[in-house]
């Protein structure tokens, strides 16, 4: 599902002129998925995530610990 919505968003990142902006969000999100098989990759992990539950619980555990890095350290700066 996910590799589907990346499709619909590059096309429609097209279609309203995004790619002929080359340094912006959307040429760079378009650039993301569609260079280097990244739909494959999102697709399949996504599947993996939702189907394996021990692997999800770990991909939690370590998305909160990344959060919890990343809001440590924005908080120091402001």
């Amino acid at each position: 599902m996910p590799a589907m919505l990346a499709s619909l968003g590059v096309t429609v990142a097209k279609a309203v002129g995004a790619h002929l902006l080359h340094n912006s969000v959307p040429n760079r999100i378009e650039t993301l998925f569609s260079g280097l098989g990244g739909r494959f990759f999102i697709g399949l992990g996504t599947g993996f995530y939702l189907q394996n539950a021990q692997f999800r619980h770990g991909a939690n555990e370590c998305f909160g610990a990344v959060k919890g890095v990343l809001t440590t350290a924005l908080s120091s700066f402001f």
